[in-house]
């Protein structure tokens, strides 16, 4: 295949089945993977606010670049650390 595309779902989807899902780009057996986050919810002063679609722009991860704080993390890697907390 050209490409693989994922869709996950907030709520639906367990962290398990993410962790599944990096490993097989970071093993490289899918290097042309991507993500659709659908149906994110973010939590606001009455438990949720907002609705509809979150979207992954693609997936993956830098290397080389030695120790990543929080601070310098990449923003795809800050935006799969907050999207894992969302799901169970």
């Amino acid at each position: 295949a050209d490409c693989a595309l994922y869709v996950i779902r907030q709520r639906y989807t367990f962290k398990r089945q993410l962790g599944a899902i990096e490993e097989l780009y970071t093993q490289n057996k899918m290097p042309r993977l991507n993500l659709v986050i659908n149906d994110v919810k973010f939590k606001g002063a009455n438990g949720y606010y907002g609705y509809g679609y979150g979207y992954g722009y693609g997936y993956g991860y830098g290397y080389g670049l030695g120790y990543l704080t929080e601070e310098n993390l990449p923003w795809y890697r800050k935006l799969w650390e907050n999207m894992t907390d969302l799901f169970r």
